[in-house]
């Protein structure tokens, strides 16, 4: 106050003074930095460090994993990547049958250089870690509801064109040819669009008829089908259907054979 002491000495002083009180908090924050902590929760997976090792500043100490939820990976075709959108419901199965349920968490914007194929990314729950990370998994995202019917691919034939039909009778007893489309198959059968509702399909004899013929068909029992079917013909000689199928899964195709 009386200036015998310049500006610049009470400015280094004052330095040395807050230099001086960060030191001394670190010195009271060290002891607390001896507890490793992991930024989120998880499992260790791997440990790089023992109780009592000196470790330098950055170097790992641990493997932290965190498997919940768990992200099932796969690539996408340009002709599917418009269909995904973020949210939507999505299914995985595992190697041993293990079916997962998530949903759709990210969808790629930029296509792989080599595969011209998009990144796709499910979100399953795993709050017991019992999935383990690198398993292989079959993923399966629905993208619509169509009626198709549940039949043997041993009735797809071709026509001369080279599309893929099925046979079937119609109700004046026609043959008829119906170019159909495979959406989905299983170890039960190809789930096909592109039939009527309640088909009559060729299931003996498809090859010896042309499509414009007349049949006398004769209707086989298919009790396991879930589906319509259509009953033997009454005694004025027209044949009747039950109910309508349902959509997929259930819809099952109806089956007839032409003599």
């Amino acid at each position: 106050k009386k200036g015998l002491q310049a500006d610049s000495d009470i400015a280094r002083t004052s330095a040395r003074l807050a230099s001086t009180e960060a030191a001394a908090q670190r010195s009271r924050l060290e002891p607390a930095r001896t507890q490793i902590r992991a930024p989120f929760a998880g499992i260790i997976e791997d440990t790089h460090a023992e109780v009592g090792d000196y470790v330098q500043i950055g170097e790992p100490c641990a493997t932290v994993i965190d498997l919940d939820p768990m992200m099932l990976v796969g690539r996408l075709s340009e002709t599917n990547v418009q269909a995904m959108v973020v949210g939507n419901a999505a299914t995985g199965t595992l190697g041993n049958g293990e079916e997962l349920v998530g949903e759709i968490a990210f969808v790629g914007r930029q296509s792989d250089a080599d595969t011209r194929t998009y990144q796709l990314e499910i979100a399953v729950p795993n709050p017991d870690y019992s999935i383990r990370s690198g398993l292989t998994a079959q993923i399966r995202v629905p993208v619509g509801e169509v009626q198709a019917h549940l039949v043997s691919p041993a009735l797809f034939a071709l026509d001369t064109a080279g599309n893929i039909g099925i046979r079937t009778v119609s109700d004046d007893n026609i043959v008829v040819w119906n170019n159909i489309q495979v959406v989905d198959d299983n170890p039960d059968g190809a789930w096909v669009t592109g039939l009527p509702d309640i088909a009559r399909i060729i299931t003996v004899g498809q090859e010896l008829v042309v499509p414009g013929e007349e049949v006398e068909p004769v209707f086989e029992e298919a009790p396991s089908l879930p589906a319509a079917l259509p009953t033997a013909p009454d005694s004025s000689g027209n044949s009747k259907a039950r109910d309508q199928p349902e959509l997929k899964p259930e819809a099952e195709a109806d089956s007839a054979s032409a003599a």
